[in-house]
């Protein structure tokens, strides 16, 4: 992805292992038949002061969506996780070496949100890892959250029910409720340049995607020109921002 300073200052809510630490509690559970594996591959290396996260959400929901700045505008509710918006389930964030859980009992109910700190999410023995350049995990699509409830939703015989999964993946510079800058980010979706659009995953049987995110210079953000400078304190190389791909691998029972 390419970037492009905002020459006008504004704020915006827009409609995420070597070894690395993973949720601190909780239990992972053991057996996983359904499971999908995520990679999210950037283009440049993984930067300590970056955030990035992977949210997922089901059905035709509006679906996950990138955060452009911390604005507490009247009518928006800046959720915990400070950089996903619109609907989600849970979303995976990862930032200088800690993996976090983030869980909405509510998809659409943002002050509802919490942070889940469990391997839960993840098939157990297959926690959360990173590389030079990507981020990996396997999500069992039949765990259970701490309340004991799906992540995912199922039917009357607990099987896992979505037909699709709507998913984002987002690369971004340390968020803070009180900086209303633009900040550099890369979500998926091409141009124009301030939208992301979360990807529609379709649940069949055992399947592989990728969804690239390769769009050169169609495919850019508007930034605050002062995240440009390298004294700035939250300054992030844009390649290790700029997502590539993310390969997603479904397993069947």
């Amino acid at each position: 992805m390419k970037f492009l300073p905002l020459l006008l200052g504004a704020s915006a809510l827009l409609p995420l292992a070597g070894c690395a630490k993973s949720p601190s509690s909780g239990v992972p559970v053991n057996n996983a038949p359904n499971r999908l594996q995520v990679t999210l591959n950037l283009k440049g290396t993984l930067s300590t002061r970056a955030h990035y996260a992977v949210a997922f959400d089901e059905g035709t929901s509006e679906g996950p969506k990138a955060i452009l700045s911390g604005s507490r505008r009247s009518d928006v509710v800046v959720p915990l996780n400070g950089i996903v918006g619109g609907s989600f389930r849970f979303a995976v964030v990862y930032e200088a070496g800690v993996f976090t859980v983030y869980r909405r009992p509510n998809p659409a109910s943002p002050n509802l949100e919490i942070v889940e700190r469990t391997n839960l999410p993840f098939v157990s023995g297959q926690l959360p890892r990173t590389s030079a350049n990507a981020i990996s995990f396997t999500l069992d699509l039949d765990a259970r959250d701490g309340q004991n409830n799906f992540y995912f939703s199922h039917d009357l015989n607990g099987r896992f029910a979505p037909s699709q999964l709507r998913i984002n993946a987002i690369g971004t510079t340390r968020p803070s409720a009180q900086d209303e800058r633009i900040r550099p980010i890369d979500a998926l979706g091409g141009a124009p340049a301030l939208t992301s659009t979360p990807e529609t995953f379709l649940v069949g049987g055992t399947r592989r995607a990728t969804l690239d995110d390769d769009f050169g210079g169609a495919d850019r953000n508007l930034f605050d020109p002062s995240f440009s400078s390298t004294s700035d304190p939250n300054f992030v190389p844009f390649t290790s921002l700029d997502i590539r791909s993310l390969d997603l691998n479904l397993v069947r029972g």
